[in-house]
């Protein structure tokens, strides 16, 4: 029996009723603070990180779990160099995290791309402040494209990483302009690589020292901040002034707490939370190590 048509003579579609089984999916976590928090000694305890280094700043990274270095993927030098790994289905291994390392550098290698490959009114641009409103555009455009990848991943049970500097930002709002602590990219109202690798991502924590004090002070375009404290630790959840947050995971729906201890470059509590089976915690010595 022939398959039942619609009007317009093609086969109907059939829907089903289904559970949402996203236990073995992996998880979208991007890692920010400022330059020397730790965003690279962090990544490096995930178990079986290899790191996608777009920037240099974990070459000198040892994992205080093995005492090893980073292992990198060499040969990626470029957007299009990055999208074609990304479409390679047998590179990455269901046990793997890659960590991108880090984002406001990507951001500059799509701008690249964009200047490489797109036009201005039917001619190649010579810098990417020639494309104007429509750059943030044409970069969340290739964003979603490279989310379109990593998605395929995250299906196969791979957790994918990303770290991204720090910046402070001016956000608009309909009552009242706000300053965030957010991840160093792009923002404008209509088109957002912020708010389009903030939304996408299933966690976005920030490395922070906990007793740490914000006390804003515009000064024409620069916003200056007052730093106190020394006990370094990751904060999950959103703040009135800070772009945060955390989805549950695990097949029993978990959420990560809202502050995790990040107290020494050994302190292996964030992925400890997100993969318990893979890591044993020794009280006597106060040390992380992974599962033989």
């Amino acid at each position: 029996m022939p398959a039942p048509k619609t009007k317009n003579n093609k086969p109907a579609l059939k829907f089903t009723i289904d559970s949402w089984d996203a236990e073995n999916e992996g998880e979208r976590i991007i890692i920010f603070g400022d330059g020397g928090m730790g965003k690279n000694t962090l990544a490096s305890l995930a178990p079986n990180s290899i790191f996608l280094p777009l920037s240099d700043g974990g070459k000198r990274i040892r994992s205080a779990l093995t005492g090893k270095k980073c292992s990198p993927v060499k040969g990626i030098e470029t957007f299009a160099d990055l999208m074609e790994l990304l479409d390679d289905p047998n590179f990455f291994k269901p046990n793997q995290i890659p960590v991108l390392d880090d984002l406001s550098t990507l951001e500059a290698w799509i701008e690249s791309h964009i200047i490489e490959n797109y036009t201005v009114k039917g001619k190649k641009a010579s810098s990417f402040r020639e494309f104007g409103w429509d750059g943030a555009g044409h970069i969340v455009f290739e964003l979603r494209k490279m989310q379109t990848r990593i998605d395929r991943l995250i299906q196969k049970g791979i957790t994918f990483v990303f770290l991204s500097h720090r910046q402070i930002v001016n956000m608009a709002n309909a009552d009242q302009d706000f300053i965030i602590s957010t991840l160093k990219l792009r923002h404008q109202r209509n088109d957002s690589p912020l708010e389009t690798m903030f939304h996408w991502a299933d966690h976005v924590v920030e490395i922070e020292f906990n007793d740490k004090e914000y006390n804003y002070e515009k000064r024409g375009p620069k916003t200056l901040t007052k730093v106190t404290g020394k006990e370094r630790v990751i904060f999950t959840e959103r703040e009135a002034n800070h772009l945060r947050k955390s989805r549950m995971f695990g097949e029993n729906g978990e959420s990560l707490p809202p502050i995790i201890s990040f107290d020494n470059p050994g302190d292996a509590s964030f992925w400890a939370f997100l993969y318990p089976d893979k890591y044993e915690y020794d009280e006597k010595n106060e040390t992380w190590s992974f599962k033989e």
